[in-house]
């Protein structure tokens, strides 16, 4: 039998994946299936209403993402610590759960069309990141075990500008 091209070349030849490395594109593929496009920077527009799910062991969003058509679920991530690289925008709602290294939401989606659920991020201290017109009471909180940040608190700073560097600066300023 005769090889006429190896996969990874098929892949580079493809002129909408160019942007993606090959561990990026079979990312992708698994998500996706084929229903998936990249732009010309190198973002991801989902074509389907998959849900996505990030595995465990990422740091970071394995791609940069444009647009996904349906939910989008940041799940059991232990080692991500920032929500950079999050769809531009969600046609269904945006899930962030078990995510225990994530102390605020910047780098969040612009545009959610369903809800932002969170649920047992113990360390969130903020919803910096959440645009200011969303609706206040799309927001959902899922209390963790033990429940020790309290979302009323979260939702008044939010509502009123007040920043996780505000609220840093203002621990250090009254530290003995």
């Amino acid at each position: 039998m005769k090889i006429l091209k190896t996969y990874k070349e098929i892949v580079n030849e493809s002129n909408s994946l160019t942007e993606l490395s090959l561990d990026q594109w079979l990312w992708c593929t698994n998500q996706f299936g084929s229903a998936f496009d990249v732009d010309d920077s190198g973002k991801v527009y989902s074509l389907t209403s998959n849900n996505i799910t990030v595995s465990p062991s990422t740091e970071k969003f394995p791609v940069n993402f444009a647009n996904i058509s349906g939910d989008f679920t940041l799940q059991m991530a232990q080692n991500i610590s920032s929500l950079e690289g999050s769809p531009e925008e969600i046609g269904g709602s945006y899930t962030i759960s078990s995510c225990p290294k994530l102390e605020s939401l910047k780098g969040i989606s612009k545009n959610i069309s369903g809800s932002i659920i969170i649920e047992n991020c113990p360390n969130l201290k903020s919803l910096d990141g959440i645009p200011l017109d969303f609706p206040e009471e799309n927001i959902l909180f899922f209390r963790p075990y033990p429940y020790n940040y309290n979302h009323d608190k979260l939702i008044y700073n939010w509502k009123n500008g007040i920043t996780l560097d505000d609220i840093n600066t203002f621990e250090k300023d009254w530290e003995i």
